[in-house]
């Protein structure tokens, strides 16, 4: 097989829904194909623009959308971030 050829089309997908330029709420879907892992699920604490929250959290749309592609959670860290 030569270089240009390839085996498969899949492809490997990194989508931050959140603590991408931010400080906190850290969360990542990792796709390869059809299977997809969800790496962290931070928060964040909000400041004065944000009055009566107490907790943001990244948007899982995409992750409850595609539930039966989810292989699993990662856990990098044991604090909110």
């Amino acid at each position: 097989m030569n270089r240009t050829e390839r085996q498969n089309d899949k492809k490997l997908r990194l989508l931050p829904l959140g603590g991408l330029g931010e400080i906190g709420m850290n969360c990542f879907v990792l796709e390869y194909g059809n299977d997809m892992v969800l790496i962290d699920c931070g928060v964040q604490f909000p400041d004065s623009h944000w009055p009566g929250m107490d907790l943001l959290i990244p948007d899982l749309g995409y992750v409850k959308d595609r539930l039966d592609s989810l292989r699993g959670v990662v856990v990098t860290h044991g604090h909110e971030d």
